[in-house]
């Protein structure tokens, strides 16, 4: 889901991929849905993950190679024909002007500051969650408006509520604005119904955050300092476990699991952002050679 607020856009995705004839297996790690190309563009979808992460590959070299806007959108809604409507897009966009694109069944529509794509119960329960939220809250950064504020907690509560049994797992926030795009740090206790992390589960370590419950973990979301680059990681305290996405990097495929995460384990969190950091500075300089 994204919504511009002015000249500041924001991006909130989770990491749920379903499949129908699968266990729900794939929430965490799950994957990245929204894939900041460069400081002023960035592409979210829904649908067929391997084919949608090679396009957006391509469309990054695209735009690399200074092809414009508009070609690009074209890109997309051709591909969301050929893959008969089961692929949209959400772009954001700062080039030339602020302005949101969702592109579905070979449609660009860009007419509006609200867009959507996937399961339209969540979208219709987020709009309800926003208009409970009716007290503005104190002491929120000069940047950020109540209405910004209100529509990340809403989606907040849907992805960790189980309400939507498509949605859920790793909330990821994305802001794109005259400064760059990329993505906000964040960190909070999270409970989820029962799940496998790792085949390593420190036991130990969980028996320390009993207080919580077994079924609470403490979730960092840790984002590149630099601009402009997809990359980012989910760290989760109990197990020490870290998982790295970074979908533009075709060195992290294996077994054509596109777009997958790597897996960090055992970490801590000071080592786990250290190494966040180094795989942008190394990510910024492959990139650019494309």
């Amino acid at each position: 889901m994204a919504r511009q607020f002015g000249d500041r856009i924001c991006i909130l995705s989770d990491s749920m991929i379903s499949d129908r004839e699968a266990p729900r297996d794939n929430v965490i790690p799950g994957q990245l849905k929204t894939i900041v190309l460069n400081d002023k563009i960035s592409i979210s979808y829904s649908g067929l993950v391997d084919h949608t992460i090679l396009e957006i590959r391509e469309i990054r070299k695209k735009i690399y190679k200074g092809v414009p806007l508009e070609r690009i959108l074209e890109t997309l809604s051709k591909f969301t024909l050929d893959k008969n409507g089961e692929v949209d897009f959400i772009v954001a966009s700062h080039i030339s002007t602020p302005r949101l694109y969702k592109i579905a069944n070979g449609k660009i529509n860009k007419d509006f500051e609200y867009y959507w794509i996937g399961d339209a119960e969540a979208a219709n329960l987020i709009q309800q969650e926003i208009d409970k939220l009716k007290k503005d809250v104190e002491g929120l950064p000069d940047y950020v408006s109540q209405e910004e504020y209100k529509f990340i907690e809403a989606f907040r509560q849907l992805v960790e509520d189980h309400k939507v049994p498509t949605v859920g797992g790793v909330m990821f926030e994305s802001i794109g604005s005259p400064y760059g795009y990329c993505y906000n740090d964040r960190s909070i206790m999270v409970a989820w119904d029962t799940i496998i992390l790792d085949d390593k589960f420190d036991e130990k370590a969980q028996r320390e955050y009993e207080k919580t419950g077994m079924e609470c973990y403490k979730l960092a979301v840790y984002s590149a300092h630099e601009r402009g680059l997809a990359v980012t990681g989910a760290y989760f305290e109990q197990n020490e476990i870290g998982f790295l996405y970074s979908p533009l990097d075709p060195l992290l495929d294996k077994k054509r699991e596109l777009g997958k995460p790597k897996k960090y384990h055992p970490i801590s969190h000071e080592e786990f952002n250290k190494e966040i950091q180094n795989y942008a500075a190394r990510l910024e300089k492959s990139l650019g050679s494309i």
